[in-house]
């Protein structure tokens, strides 16, 4: 059959970066467009070349071939500065009208990758983090050009030397421990010395660490290096869980985790206490939530020593610590949600270690004498000192093997000294 007298179309030019539709997707269009025609506009250049509507003008052409007839359509006209201007254009209109999956998003990453862009610029106009468009478009030959061009339409070099920027010797010394346990994994730009040892943290925890199932015991408190979601406890045995699970992106499926454990080894109505990192606050409590319930929030007040949150440009001056229940909670004792504390962060056995005065104040409003405290995540031994130093018994765990030795050496040096 002859295709059907009409209207010549635009031309088809190369700014199509997104996946084609599917078959199903297609016919859905093309239904659409032989009962009503092309409702949006096809938006095109000052030299006739489509824009926007690659996928309605080739329907309407198929049904134009197929006898159907359709009637034309309108065409916005647009002057456009040069082909970056266009593609620009394309990306940001057909991201307003499609939900990409990874696969599909990943492949529009790559393209617009290939053609210069930087990864921010990417991730800003798929709406997603710059780390997703960097695994994304890992690979990609030629993926890190010598120079990107910005959302400005400026360039930009395409990658910086890794550098540490280290203010003494110590510093040095830390940052090439860093170096080392980070096994290549290294920043593309300068960095400071305390941010490199935070992401060698980051890293540890993403990577995850293999515990060597020592156990360290004493009268009153046990420690085992494991991972506690293998951790083997008595069912329902514990009275209270306080414990400071790891506050990236890659440790929020771990409250999801811990949510599990509570639910099996706590009481009934025995608390769960998570500190959690505020930039994932949500989603952390989302996971708490699985299997326990929302009881309230405890807001610790450090202003001694405000941390910067660098991308909301934010000073944060208290951590939350989330309370759960296993099942209905029922208070046998006030609690306030308020502790102020004039103790400066300890960080002389581990970068993650928290202050011992709001930990002591948690368990004494939660717990009483002679109860069981529990802490998943005992890294350097805080929850087990304050539990013992409030009368209560004390079971930890700890995956790093080099962390549970130094949890369990500063409880020993604890008990010892309360005994002298």
């Amino acid at each position: 059959m002859s295709r059907a007298a009409g209207p010549t179309p635009p031309v088809f030019g190369e700014f199509q970066i997104f996946p084609e539709y599917s078959q199903v997707e297609f016919a859905a269009l093309k239904q659409s467009i032989a009962r009503n025609g092309i409702l949006v506009a096809i938006e095109i250049d000052q030299q006739g070349v489509i824009i926007d509507g690659h996928h309605r003008v080739r329907a309407w052409n198929e049904l134009r071939t197929e006898g159907v007839k359709v009637p034309d359509f309108k065409r916005s006209i647009r002057v456009y500065r040069d082909d970056e201007d266009r593609l620009d254009r394309a990306v940001t209109l057909n991201e307003r009208r499609r939900h990409l999956d990874a696969t599909q998003r990943k492949s529009v990453a790559r393209k617009l990758r290939k053609r210069g862009w930087s990864l921010r610029r990417i991730a800003e106009e798929l709406d997603v983090g710059s780390s997703t468009i960097k695994r994304d478009v890992s690979g990609v030959p030629g993926g890190t050009p010598e120079t990107v061009i910005g959302r400005d339409q400026k360039r930009y070099a395409g990658s910086n030397r890794f550098e540490v920027n280290a203010t003494s010797q110590r510093e040095v010394e830390k940052s090439l421990t860093a170096i080392a346990s980070l096994e290549g994994n290294l920043p593309s730009r300068p960095i400071t010395a305390s941010r490199l040892q935070k992401r060698a943290d980051t890293y540890q925890v993403r990577l995850g660490v293999e515990p060597d199932g020592t156990a360290y015991d004493g009268a009153s408190w046990s420690l085992r290096c494991d991972d506690f979601r293998k951790w083997k406890l008595k069912p329902n045995s514990l009275d209270i869980i306080v414990t400071d699970p790891p506050y990236p992106r890659t440790g929020i499926p771990l409250y999801g985790d811990l949510s599990r454990f509570a639910k099996r080894h706590l009481k009934p109505g025995g608390l769960c206490v998570a500190y959690a990192g505020k930039y994932f606050l949500p989603e952390v409590m989302v996971e708490l939530g699985r299997e326990l319930e929302w009881v309230w929030e405890i807001a610790i007040i450090q202003t001694s020593h405000p941390t910067r949150t660098f991308p909301k440009k934010i000073f944060g001056e208290y951590r939350p610590a989330l309370v759960f229940s296993k099942g209905p909670y029922k208070p046998t004792q006030w609690m306030h949600d308020v502790i102020e504390t004039k103790q400066t962060p300890e960080k002389e056995l581990h970068r993650w270690q928290q202050s011992l005065d709001p930990v002591k104040q948690i368990i004494a409003m939660t717990s009483k004498r002679g109860d069981l405290i529990c802490d998943p995540f005992a890294c350097s031994g805080t929850t087990g000192v304050a539990a013992l130093n409030l009368g209560r018994s004390f079971v930890g765990c700890e995956i790093n093997p080099k962390s549970a030795r130094v949890g369990a050496d500063r409880i020993r040096q604890f008990v010892e000294s309360q005994a002298a």
